[in-house]
């Protein structure tokens, strides 16, 4: 049969059967001179430059492996080792005169050979001979910027990887050069182009990683970290192909997304924690985020592959919390109004798995059902819809279902993190957070008494760093919200606002008056922390000046230049609002029986002025 091979050159595919029979050939005989010999012949005579002939002479190596492992082995380290074989690289002498594609491709072809055996091998062999026989030839290539090569090393490393992994001492299989080989495969994605998918080398070393992961030891969490991180950014990127032009590089793309999957997979079982999932989320993240909308939709839908996976094969042992729940669904739930119908889709079924999963958490079994979380599968379907009336109070009603299921202590980070996502770029989704953190705090608000203050400050620095009107709109309802539950506390806190108020602060107190009700509560809890202070301290501009300057302080201060309308029982029905140029009338009013009792009166004007002329004190002097 070797003699026949070279009738067979214009018809590869015949040839490469051929090959098959050879080596099946081989397999049976029993003399090992014989296979050793015929194997040697093979190498020497091969066509290196036909594709098919190459993998060909690959599977006729693996398919005598199964009989003759130790020979094949030892065969291939000689030829490696042999006259032949020149350069510490491995350069074949007969092909010195030859092309360095012509030497890389002899240099593929041993290397495949390496993979087929190990394919191909009894499982309970590899083993012992994956590192000290295969690996350790392959290692002198990895060098290479062959494309053609590099691509012969990833294929021929996930076949070593797979054989390695379903082999059944696998669990105590410990790989020495893991790390090392996971690195090598990193450099090979790394030098794709990040804008374009033409070859499966970054696919097949993928694969080759995800088999890694499963082995021991570890991978240390940074290089975790660096695998998630390179691996997204070498095809989230890379741009759809135009509708309707599908083709191999369609399916090329698909494959690729398909191993990512698989390799985030691998990573999160190896620490099926809070923490773990974190750590994926945290790398999909700006990807969630992006301006460009099949990014968008990728990274969803890699992030609904993912939960589901973490709900699958989630075993809670013992009651413990789901610590990071506000956060994820705060990252997810906006993307529900998203303007991609496939995303806002996606985002409902993360925050689907996320509340089973809180269920889990919680003691429940996998297969039980709950009437409210069902819920929004019906609102999913809805979501295809692009009316926004529809997509906000779909939103509206998601919102409702959080509220009912989140845990106390998980609201807080719910709600911080929506308000990061007021100032995204796309305003549906900034407008969705909006209706949701109203809608949260109208449902649950009663439970955030000390966390008032800290929901303040973000509102103000929100404000600050957007001038969306919907912004400032939700930013006053939601203080309008609060101060309804919690109106001292409310006051509390904007009082506690630097002097002089800024624009955003003013704008927070107005909605304050939106309702008569709250409005008067307001104004008499001012008008009694102005009863309760001392209005000023005394001090001396100059050591021998003979009367002390009386300067207000800071409280009374800040009641003072609070922007609230004045109540209806002033004299004369006083309604109008204050501007911030001046001190309301009624506050006016109170202080001025009040310092006259002190021996003080009112400077006619400030002795300072900040921003669009706003008093940074007043100074009260004795008559």
């Amino acid at each position: 049969m070797c003699k026949q091979l070279p009738c067979y050159n214009g018809t590869p595919q015949e040839k490469n059967f051929l090959y098959k029979c050879v080596g099946t050939t081989l397999g049976a005989a029993s003399s090992k001179d014989v296979v050793r010999k015929l194997l040697q012949e093979l190498l020497e005579t091969a066509r290196y430059q036909e594709e098919a002939e190459r993998e060909g002479l690959a599977c006729c190596f693996g398919i005598c492996a199964i009989s003759h492992l130790d020979d094949t082995l030892a065969q291939l380290e000689d030829f490696v080792r042999s006259d032949v074989f020149r350069k510490s690289i491995g350069i074949f002498n007969i092909f010195k005169d030859r092309s360095d594609n012509d030497v890389d491709r002899v240099k593929g072809t041993l290397i495949l050979c390496y993979g087929h055996v190990a394919a191909q091998a009894p499982r309970e062999l590899v083993l012992a001979r994956a590192e000290s026989d295969i690996l350790r030839n392959m290692f002198q290539c990895f060098s290479t910027k062959d494309p053609g090569l590099q691509l012969c090393l990833v294929q021929s490393m996930c076949m070593v990887c797979q054989a390695i992994c379903s082999s059944a001492q696998a669990g105590s299989f410990h790989f020495t050069r893991k790390a090392e080989l996971v690195a090598q495969m990193m450099d090979f994605i790394k030098a794709e182009p990040p804008d374009s998918l033409r070859t499966p080398i970054r696919k097949k070393a993928m694969l080759a990683c995800t088999h890694l992961v499963s082995l021991e030891p570890e991978l240390e969490e940074q290089v975790q970290s660096d695998i998630i991180h390179s691996c997204l950014h070498s095809i989230m990127a890379v741009p759809p192909e135009p509708e309707g032009e599908g083709g191999p590089q369609e399916f090329l793309y698909l494959d690729t997304m398909h191993t990512l999957e698989d390799l985030l997979r691998s990573i999160l079982r190896r620490n099926m924690t809070p923490q773990g999932l974190q750590l994926m989320v945290e790398h999909l993240s700006p990807w969630i985020k992006s301006p460009r909308g099949y990014e968008r939709v990728r990274a969803l839908g890699l992030s609904a592959c993912l939960l589901q996976f973490f709900l699958e094969h989630l075993h809670v042992s013992a009651l413990v919390p789901f610590h990071n729940l506000g956060l994820l669904v705060g990252l997810f739930s906006p993307r529900c109004a998203d303007l991609w119908p496939a995303t806002r889709q996606e985002a409902v079924s993360c925050v689907y798995s996320l509340l089973y999963l809180q269920l889990g958490y919680e003691g429940f079994s996998r297969d039980y059902r709950d009437d409210v979380a069902e819920r929004l599968l019906t609102l999913k379907d809805g979501l295809v819809h692009p009316d926004p009336a529809i997509l906000f109070h779909a939103c509206h009603s998601i919102a409702q279902i959080i509220a009912k299921r989140l845990p106390p202590d998980q609201l807080i980070n719910l709600l911080l993190t929506l308000f990061e996502s007021l100032g995204d770029p796309d305003k549906n989704c900034s407008r969705a957070a909006t209706v949701m953190i109203n809608c949260l705090l109208k449902e649950r608000g009663s439970m955030l008494l000390e966390k008032v203050p800290e929901i303040m400050s973000v509102l103000r620095s929100r404000l600050q760093e957007t001038r969306e009107e919907h912004v400032l709109q939700s930013a006053q309802h939601s203080v309008y919200v609060l101060a309804s539950q919690h109106c001292v506390a409310v006051v509390t806190s904007l009082l506690g606002s630097p002097l002089p108020f800024d624009s955003h602060t003013c704008s927070l107190w107005r909605a304050l008056a939106v309702e008569p009700g709250l409005s008067a509560q307001v104004l008499g809890l001012l008008l009694e922390k102005m009863s309760r202070d001392v209005p000023f301290k005394e001090s001396r501009a100059f050591l021998l000046s003979s009367a002390p300057d009386r300067v207000a302080t800071l409280l009374p201060l800040a009641v003072s230049a609070a922007p609230l309308p004045a109540p209806p029982w002033l004299p004369g029905g006083l309604t109008h609002r204050w501007s911030g140029h001046r001190p309301p009338r009624h506050l006016a009013a109170a202080w001025g029986p009040r310092a006259s009792k002190l021996g003080a009166q009112p400077r006619k004007g400030p002795t300072g002025v900040g921003p669009q002329g706003r008093p940074l004190c007043f100074i009260l002097w004795k008559k």
